[in-house]
């Protein structure tokens, strides 16, 4: 798996040398056992021109929390080199323990075979799950208030979780947890998650207008993805998204897609 990992990595340093000012190819940071592993592999990709990189987040990574200020140090250089640190379906091994939940009969597997997701009811339903986990460390944990500059995207996760997830952490932080969390946080979380975090939607699934409608707050998080040539990612989905959004004005429509 690491050998095909590299061989992809190396794929996507050439394409980004081709267009670096159009192309933002995402390199992997493999599983570390040290902070320092994933600093060193930091390192290496964005100096050969990686704008962007991809974690694996089941599992802490370096057994660390990512609010951890020994993780820091790699969260100090993504943002420094102003490159992207994103996640994506398919990315959380780890994250339970047990596959024992999906085992019933409404949850069986369809006609479709994915290996990045599974095709049935409680893996679609559940998927955000370990995205909210993360974020919340990164969130709560003062990662964006000691890292400004740190760009993280959640991709092909959906985006209807966002803003109840967003409310929730206000809630705790305003409420029980205000005093604890004062000398790590500055804003409210929902803050900091408009500035600091974009998510995508699974275009002919979710209600795209109804969130943009419902959380003012968070417009700049929601952001256009195809998933080309996939076949989730719906047909024509550039032109569909636009009719839903287009009477939200001018300026929502550019936030979304540009």
């Amino acid at each position: 798996g690491i050998q095909a990992v590299n061989e992809y990595n190396d794929w996507a340093l050439r394409m980004a040398a081709l267009d670096p000012d159009r192309l933002r190819m995402v390199a992997y940071i493999k599983p570390a056992d040290t902070v320092d592993y994933m600093i060193e592999q930091a390192r290496h990709l964005i100096d050969r021109g990686i704008r962007a990189v991809q974690l694996t987040f089941g599992r802490p990574p370096a057994g660390l929390s990512p609010a951890s200020p020994e993780m820091d140090p790699f969260w100090a250089i993504l943002a420094e080199n102003n490159v992207a640190c994103t996640i994506h379906v398919g990315g959380d091994p780890g994250y339970l323990t047990s596959f024992a939940w999906k085992n019933a009969p409404a949850f069986a597997l369809g006609k479709s075979e994915s290996y990045e997701l599974g095709l049935e009811p409680y893996s679609f339903s559940t998927l955000h799950h370990s995205t909210m986990n993360f974020l919340t460390c990164l969130v709560m944990g003062g990662v964006f208030e000691r890292h400004p500059m740190l760009r993280f995207g959640a991709f092909e996760l959906g985006m209807s979780w966002l803003g109840p997830f967003a409310e929730s952490l206000d809630m705790w932080a305003t409420g029980p947890f205000k005093r604890r969390l004062a000398p790590y946080l500055s804003m409210l979380p929902s803050e900091y998650i408009a500035r600091n975090v974009r998510v995508c939607p699974y275009n002919d699934v979710e209600s795209i207008e109804v969130h943009l409608r419902r959380y003012p707050n968070l417009l700049s998080s929601y952001c256009y993805a195809s998933d080309y040539p996939h076949m989730e990612g719906g047909w024509d989905s550039k032109r569909k998204t636009f009719e839903r959004i287009a009477d939200l004005g001018q300026d929502v429509v550019d936030k979304f897609f540009v």
